[in-house]
């Protein structure tokens, strides 16, 4: 007799029914030890390895953050660097380091400071202009003008040394002797004696620090501008007044070459 589909679904049910008979049974136990290994497993991966993950991607955004602050940084000071003026770059092979650079930089600097100081130490010192038929005069302190001991620049005697020029001792500072003559210090101070106050054509007019040479007696003196003298400033007057300790000291003369 042929099964119909009917009695083989209620034979598959007897069967089930005939397998646990009602009754439960519990999981084996490596059935039980297996699940809860794996379980142990994914858990362990999920505490260990997905925080790993986590941590190592936070690592390396914060890794640019610094490294993007570090390059801002580095642009913030080199922009402060240049300021005004702009001074030779400094070529650097491809491998030196930021600051290897910024030592560079900074006796660039210096040199250029440097050069700049001697600059303005010594800026007339081409000889490219001689000035002739100046005249020689000489002022002390105490003498008829009531000159005192500190010159227009603000230098006083306690900043001189003196040298002999024909038998007579001259001030000097820092080895060049002190002088005054007309200067655009006293032309602007509102002067005006003897037509001293108007910029006259032909005359050359100073100023504080200015640097020449004078011919005295056959010999050139480096000379330095730290003092104004009024007569020089009268019109046509070309004269320059060495600074001497005493009366005694006074040297005079004429048709003097100047060289500035």
């Amino acid at each position: 007799m042929k099964r119909t589909r009917y009695n083989k679904k209620r034979s598959r049910k007897t069967k089930r029914s005939r397998k646990t008979s009602g009754v439960y049974k519990p999981v084996s136990t490596k059935k039980y030890i297996f699940i809860l290994f794996m379980f142990f497993i994914i858990m362990l991966a999920l505490y260990y390895i997905v925080p790993d993950s986590i941590t190592f991607t936070v690592g390396v955004d914060e890794y640019k953050k610094d490294e993007i602050k570090e390059i801002v940084r580095e642009v913030l000071k080199e922009e402060t660097n240049n300021t005004d003026t702009e001074l030779n770059s400094v070529t650097s092979e491809p491998n030196v380091n930021t600051d290897e650079q910024i030592t560079q930089q900074e006796q660039q600097v210096e040199q250029t400071v440097q050069v700049t100081s001697r600059s303005n130490e010594q800026p007339r010192q081409n000889n490219s202009i001689t000035l002739t038929n100046y005249r020689i005069t000489s002022y002390h302190p105490g003498d008829n003008c009531l000159s005192g001991t500190k010159t227009g620049s603000g230098k006083t005697i306690n900043d001189f040394s003196t040298i002999q020029i024909s038998g007579k001792d001259v001030y000097t500072y820092k080895g060049k002797i002190v002088v005054a003559t007309a200067t655009e210090e006293l032309l602007k101070s509102g002067y005006n004696v003897k037509g001293g106050g108007t910029r006259q054509e032909g005359k050359h007019y100073f100023n504080y620090y200015d640097e020449l040479k004078i011919n005295i007696d056959g010999t050139y003196y480096d000379a330095i501008v730290l003092d104004s003298c009024g007569a020089a400033m009268w019109t046509g007057e070309y004269r320059i007044d060495l600074y001497v300790p005493e009366a005694s000291d006074v040297i005079n003369r004429s048709n003097i070459t100047v060289k500035i």
